[in-house]
């Protein structure tokens, strides 16, 4: 994400622009000129692709059935009577290629 205006990163730093917010004003026998009108201030924002498909992919997740939820439950049933049974060679395998892939 890029945010581009003044203020934010791409103007000149103070000194460099010749302005010392700190210093007296001199006297000065001309006279004094009329403030120049102000500058249009234009912010923007960019969005790279990536967050915006980030975005997109999110709202989908969001929208999407929890097809998951009726195994959740069935699981849960099992294990609450006392029939869900853990294979410890499935388990332990499955852990170790988990471990291993990362």
């Amino acid at each position: 994400m890029k945010i581009q205006g003044p203020g934010y990163g791409n103007e000149a730093p103070r000194a460099e622009r010749g302005s010392k917010p700190d210093a007296p004003e001199q006297a000065s026998s001309a006279p004094p000129a009329k403030p120049a009108a102000p500058a249009a201030r234009t912010d923007a924002v960019e969005i790279s692709a990536a967050a915006l498909e980030i975005d997109r992919l999110l709202e989908s997740a969001k929208a999407s059935p929890d097809v998951r939820a009726t195994v959740v439950e069935r699981l849960r049933q099992e294990i609450r009577s006392g029939n869900y049974q853990v294979h410890d060679r499935t388990l332990a395998t499955r852990i170790v290629e988990e471990y291993l892939s990362r």
